[in-house]
């Protein structure tokens, strides 16, 4: 069945603005894994008895025991008289939608298809440990119980549909590639950055929308700085009376800290002083 292009390690962007180094972009291995990450929960799509498919509601964690490339595929907590529960136990089969929150929403949309099986029993008393750490004892039908089911999403197939710059498209990511890959070592930090960008250092956003853009101060209507990663970071700009654009800026070097994350930030931002100085 097609579900759009085949993607590969590497993805391409515009070239940047002099005196800007190259841009490169996170491949989307990558991209799908820093998804994933930054998703404390998604929808599950199972299949009732009469094969009609049921959509909840569930959270899940990243586990990196048991087999290689574990961390790829998200361990689910299921209420033992869920109905997703029996429904995953006579067809194990499954997709689930990886919801991202904050900051992270504009990455991408990521769908992994594949199976459940039971977790390792060895593995359980750690999954119970991260679903408390990540999601707290829970009230309801999200409190944890003693008798919750924890499965294991085998992935088969990542469905990934990039949300920024301008090679927005559905893609299949090789299963290879998704379970090599590792989230971006920014995930963490990266909401932070993106919120002192757009409260503390809103004039080099803006000089760096007219860098990367072209559009004058007195055409740009809003501009806001959306994400950053080890390798560099988005813009969405709007000029008056046109549809906003996403523009990309690339880091000199990779990082992989938040110190050396605004240190390339701050160095870019003397670029743009600079040039739009003139």
């Amino acid at each position: 069945r097609a579900r759009g292009a085949r993607c590969g390690a590497s993805a391409a962007e515009p070239a940047a603005p002099a005196g800007v180094v190259t841009v490169t972009v996170p491949g989307p291995a990558e991209l799908a894994r820093t998804a994933l990450a930054a998703a404390p929960r998604g929808a599950l799509a199972s299949l009732a008895p009469g094969q009609q498919p049921l959509a909840t509601q569930v959270s899940f964690v990243l586990l990196d025991g048991g087999s290689e490339g574990a961390g790829a595929h998200p361990v689910l907590r299921l209420r033992a008289d869920a109905e997703h529960t029996a429904n995953l136990d006579a067809e194990p089969r499954c997709s689930l939608l990886a919801q991202t929150e904050g900051a992270a929403q504009c990455l991408a949309r990521l769908t992994l298809v594949g199976r459940a099986e039971p977790l390792e029993d060895e593995l359980v008393p750690d999954a119970q440990a991260a679903f408390l750490a990540s999601h707290g004892a829970g009230v309801g039908v999200d409190a944890l119980q003693e008798d919750d089911h924890y499965v294991r999403l085998r992935v088969e197939e990542a469905f990934l549909v990039s949300l920024l710059g301008h090679a927005r498209e559905a893609a299949t990511v090789p299963l290879a590639d998704y379970e090599a890959a590792l989230p971006d070592p920014l995930l963490e930090c990266a909401p932070g950055l993106v919120e002192m960008m757009n409260v503390e250092r809103i004039e080099d956003v803006v000089r760096f929308a007219q860098m990367a853009t072209g559009i004058t101060l007195e055409d740009l209507e809003d501009v806001r700085f959306m994400w950053v990663d080890s390798k560099g970071f988005y813009l969405r700009a709007k000029r008056r009376g046109e549809a906003p654009v996403d523009a990309r800026l690339g880091f000199p070097r990779e990082v992989s800290t938040e110190k050396d994350a605004v240190s390339e930030l701050t160095m870019l931002s003397q670029i743009a002083w600079e040039q739009v100085r003139g």
